[in-house]
């Protein structure tokens, strides 16, 4: 189901890109060094190198539809992935240009920072874990709110309420929703959030996430959990 859900995906986002870019410069997929990067089936290499082709360009569809399949290929689930190279997959897809503006922190950034590892939603996070991915989605107070994953949990807190955490293998769906009011009941100014378990109360608000980014955002996401999940008999539906 993923990965029908991706092929969807690429053809959302090819249409979204599509409608907003009206000019069209030279094909990325024209590009030999994208070429060699496919041959060699380097698929983060491919992304990274058509990434720096399309950020400063008005692209043609053709290109865009090379872009998600490309992001298809990195997340696409494999038994011999190795976690290194799985946090490295979900890591860039992340760091694209679609996320210019947002606050993403990696796993190297905790190594470097004791100080806010041990700090961050140090309340419900279990002392043996290790942080992975953080989103700071606070606008005026870092490491206040926002989405959090390590190697055995999600944790999240919303602009109002208290730090949620699930384990992944506590995890059993993932849906990404869309709340037609533009001011929510939690003063959040986005209609987007993930929803774990189809459940309102785990509603996760992606504060700040553009429409082009959101399905990038969502399928990283569900990625990583899936990954790190543990049960073979629970695995994350999407």
């Amino acid at each position: 189901m993923f990965f029908n859900q991706l092929h969807q995906y690429r053809f959302a986002l090819v249409l979204c890109w599509f409608s907003l870019n009206v000019s069209f410069a030279a094909p990325c997929g024209d590009s030999e060094s994208l070429k060699n990067f496919m041959i060699q089936e380097n698929y983060r290499g491919a992304l990274q190198e058509m990434d720096k082709c399309l950020a400063p360009n008005k692209s043609s569809k053709e290109d865009w539809e090379l872009f998600a399949i490309l992001i298809e290929h990195v997340l696409k689930a494999n038994d011999s992935t190795s976690f290194e190279q799985a946090s490295q997959n979900f890591q860039s897809v992340l760091s694209v240009s679609l996320f210019k503006g947002l606050t993403f922190q990696f796993a190297h950034y905790f190594e470097t920072h004791p100080k806010p590892d041990t700090k961050l939603f140090s309340k419900v996070r279990e002392a043996e874990e290790k942080y992975y991915f953080y989103y700071d989605s606070g606008r005026l107070f870092s490491h206040s709110r926002g989405i959090a994953l390590t190697d055995k949990s999600l944790i999240w807190k919303n602009l109002t309420g208290k730090p949620r955490r699930l384990a992944f293998d506590d995890i059993m769906s993932v849906a990404l929703v869309y709340d037609r009011r533009f001011l929510n009941s939690d003063l959040s100014f986005t209609g987007w959030k993930l929803r774990l378990n189809n459940d309102k109360k785990n509603d996760i608000r992606l504060s700040r996430v553009s429409v082009k980014a959101i399905m990038p955002f969502f399928y990283a996401i569900s990625y990583f959990i899936r990954f790190n999940q543990t049960r073979i008999d629970r695995k994350l539906m999407i």
